[in-house]
């Protein structure tokens, strides 16, 4: 969306009732039209509608999960794991909940087919993007403070990775 609807009229009531009905049409469209393109074979127009819905509602899981499964079928694996990760996060640091059964289901559904197309070489691609990801997200909390085994172990981890 470019603007925001009826913008000259930014503190009438019919006016905020329309934008918000309008903002709710306009998330279905865009997630029926991802849900279409993804049908069709085009992740990639599938990626780009999710992401307008998403700007739309960021709380919407449906729209997650359409980014998700887009980025998916493009080949962008990487991409839909950190998409999960980063609907968790708004989910989390908005509402202090995790996602829904039906995104983790598919989080989990995404890592099983990459365990079962792995190959040597994406395993250990697989293994970085998921310390880059668990890294992040240890970042991500101030307060954390691993233990030294911990420690150890990521590192030994990390030193594994590098070597191969």
């Amino acid at each position: 969306m470019a603007g925001e609807l009826l913008a000259g009229e930014p503190y009438a009531d019919w006016a905020a009732q329309e934008r918000a009905v309008f903002g709710a049409e306009y998330l279905q469209a865009c997630n029926r039209a991802a849900g279409y393109a993804l049908a069709a074979g085009d992740p990639h127009t599938a990626v780009g509608l999710a992401r307008r819905a998403i700007g739309c509602d960021e709380m919407a899981e449906s729209s997650w999960q359409l980014l998700i499964r887009a980025l998916s079928a493009s080949g962008a694996r990487s991409e839909a794991l950190r998409a999960y990760l980063d609907l968790r996060r708004t989910l989390v640091d908005a509402l202090g909940a995790e996602p829904g059964p039906a995104s983790r289901a598919l989080y989990l559904e995404l890592l099983a087919q990459d365990r079962a197309a792995a190959t040597p070489a994406t395993s250990v691609h697989e293994v970085r993007t998921l310390l880059g990801l668990l890294r992040d997200a240890l970042d991500a909390l101030p307060d954390l403070d691993l233990s030294p085994r911990d420690r150890r172990l990521t590192e030994k981890a990390a030193h594994l990775v590098r070597a191969a």
